[in-house]
């Protein structure tokens, strides 16, 4: 089917599906309503290539997992750039749904969710469709003059002085000269840099290629000393022993020319000391890292997401893999796993009486929540939760509470 305007619903559930459809009062002629089990979604993704896939997500961790990794698949296919992706949920899960934002989605619903709301939420994901489609023919127009780099959309190096010169004329801002340290320029190229200072950075911010490994960047209506949050972001996204430095100017009353000039001065300077960024007009910073006892402040739900899967890393990881080992030939007839994934964290001890878990998730932004089950065949005995701050998570307190539900497990196996 090549309807210009196809909608896709995935579920197995026959009675969501006919309940779906029959909320989508408004569509048009032009609009093709078709619907797919969950264990072939994406072979009719590519036959039919739809422009709004509605996923439906009953309660289950097993099905919130297999709809992001839905969305990866999606989005790492470029015929599908222009999909919109839309979650139906049987109960709005805050956890996923912030998960689900980071991954792509376009938007989302609730089953329960009103006739005319399902109609509308289907017309403004076919005009997003639209805007996108417009989006990509502009792009391709530049690319073709060489004003933006095809591979990756930067504005290209004979074209950024021009681009923020003119951004600057009509607000005020702050220019940043970027560039990866000279140590670690064969593992971070300015290309991969750029990449990952994108998804950093707002869409009214600019970034360019210059010469010299360098990268230009215009933030709107931001103060120079305000970057430097957003530079702590990029670090923590950058590869492992990679680091970057910067000189950053305040455009006031100067001249981007003047701008242009100090900021790559700031940043010669910085280069030389490595990992540093240099703030024109402002005590310079030498360390793009947190100062020692400076208790680093978690800004957004993306920030502390890092925080928690850099935890995840150097201590649960190495905590659970210890403890397995340490604790397998004490526990007789014992099933002892875990898994230490992005949207999977988990200890498992399970024996022909009783099936215990110690589950690690982020719901929110500066807790994390600890979810100790111990249950038999059918029925829960024991359930608890345990909230952190991240600060919390050290080697030494996750190990006391990860001992504690041992000996809670072999309690309950007697």
């Amino acid at each position: 089917m090549n309807t210009e305007n196809n909608i896709l619903l995935i579920t197995d559930n026959s009675i969501v599906s006919d309940l779906i459809k029959n909320k989508l009062l408004l569509l048009r002629n032009i609009d093709n309503f078709s619907a797919a089990k969950y264990e072939n979604a994406f072979s009719v993704i590519k036959k039919e290539k739809p422009c709004i896939v509605f996923y439906y997500i009953d309660k289950g961790k097993k099905r919130e997992s297999e709809f992001l990794n839905f969305i990866n698949k999606v989005s790492q296919n470029p015929d599908f750039s222009q999909c919109q992706i839309i979650p139906i949920f049987s109960k709005t899960n805050d956890e996923l749904l912030c998960s689900a934002f980071e991954h792509g989605i376009s938007d989302f619903l609730n089953i329960k969710s009103s006739d005319t709301e399902f109609t509308l939420r289907v017309l403004w994901a076919l005009q997003k469709k639209e805007l996108e489609r417009n989006l990509e023919t502009k792009k391709n127009i530049l690319a073709q003059l060489n004003i933006v780099d095809k591979e990756n959309d930067l504005y290209t190096k004979d074209y950024i002085n021009k681009i923020i010169k003119t951004k600057s004329e009509n607000g005020k801002g702050a220019l940043a000269v970027v560039a990866p340290d000279v140590n670690t320029r064969s593992i971070l190229s300015p290309a991969h840099l750029a990449s990952i200072i994108k998804k950093n950075i707002r869409a009214t911010d600019v970034i360019g290629f210059a010469n010299d490994f360098k990268l230009y960047l215009w933030f709107e209506k931001t103060k120079a000393k305000d970057t430097t949050t957003i530079f702590s972001k990029i670090k923590n996204e950058l590869p492992k022993n990679c680091t970057i430095s910067a000189g950053i100017v305040e455009l006031n009353n100067s001249s981007f020319e003047e701008a242009e000039q100090q900021a790559n001065k700031f940043l010669a300077k910085a280069l030389l000391k490595g990992n540093s960024y240099l703030v024109a007009r402002s005590t310079p910073v030498s360390k793009l890292a947190p100062k020692k006892h400076q208790k680093p402040i978690i800004k957004n739900f993306k920030l502390f997401k890092q925080a928690f899967h850099k935890k995840i890393e150097y201590i649960v990881a190495p905590l659970f893999y210890q403890t397995q080992k340490r604790i397998e030939e004490k526990l007789f007839k014992t099933t002892i796993q875990y898994k230490t994934e992005e949207n999977d964290c988990y200890f498992l001890l399970e024996n022909e009486k009783l099936k215990s878990i110690f589950e690690l998730t982020y719901p929110g932004y500066t807790k994390i929540n600890i979810d100790i089950t111990h249950g038999k065949e059918y029925e829960n005995i024991n359930n608890k939760r345990l909230s952190l701050d991240i600060s919390e998570m050290t080697t030494t307190k996750l190990g006391n509470l990860l001992d504690e539900f041992i000996n809670e497990f072999q309690n309950l196996s007697i």
